[in-house]
């Protein structure tokens, strides 16, 4: 039964895809997504897959490799910035300049923050264009979202981030009757770690990232937001 429903996902998505755009990916990055190529580049890895949701023909990728190298690519931008302008490689600023730099400044990184969380909610919607994941699943909310939104976790399920932890966002479950209680997020987590993980083959392509984490596009509604300054921020393209 399990094996059969996710048969007949796997039909419908591929159906999806003839149908609708989607937004510069193929089927294999949301299918098969490789984990972030480094422990600290999720913020690159979120970038790349906002950047790619642009539908912009600068930013295909038909391969999750293509994925990685972006990544890297915009990591190796993120850094060189970073050192010019003596700040850290952990500032949304430096980021936003390098979305700026890699766009040719035809798409900014936006930001906005909130204290409130059904605000928060509220904007995901509004960006994603997504507000019932748990009826469309993880994948099809991926495929069919507008734009991908960036956020920071300190926890999903089992998996502790410290400091945080960027991941991309398709969209958000619908609202419950109780304000304050978590909302299902359909989440593209690039660091699921993976303790002594194991590997039938090695790559020449595999970077550190493989052999600490995997991927995976999915429905989470177990999880801890990060806030910066007592606030929840969320970040995207346009």
């Amino acid at each position: 039964m399990y094996f059969l429903k996710n048969l007949i996902s796997i039909i419908l998505f591929i159906f999806l895809l003839s149908l609708f755009p989607a937004n510069g990916f193929s089927q294999d990055v949301y299918l098969n997504p490789k984990p972030q190529s480094y422990t600290n580049t999720c913020q690159s890895y979120a970038l790349a897959m906002a950047l790619i949701k642009t539908g912009d023909s600068k930013f295909v990728v038909e391969k999750t490799k293509e994925l990685r190298e972006f990544e890297i690519r915009i990591r190796n931008i993120i850094e060189s910035i970073a050192k010019k302008d003596k700040k850290s490689v952990y500032s949304h600023a430096v980021w936003a300049k390098a979305v700026t730099h890699i766009a040719i400044n035809k798409y900014k990184l936006k930001s906005k923050t909130t204290n409130d969380l059904e605000e928060y909610y509220r904007i995901i919607e509004e960006i994603t264009g997504q507000a019932s994941v748990k009826i469309l699943g993880p994948i099809m909310s991926a495929v069919l979202s507008q734009k991908v939104v960036l956020t920071s976790v300190k926890r999903i399920g089992e998996n502790n981030y410290g400091s945080g932890h960027i991941v991309a966002l398709f969209g958000v479950g619908a609202a419950t009757p109780h304000k304050s209680e978590l909302r299902s997020l359909a989440i593209l987590n690039s660091a699921i770690k993976v303790n002594d993980k194991f590997k039938n083959a090695c790559s020449i392509d595999d970077k550190v990232g493989d052999y600490k984490y995997s991927a995976l596009v999915s429905l989470v509604k177990d999880y801890e937001l990060k806030k910066y300054s007592g606030k929840y921020k969320l970040m995207w393209i346009e």
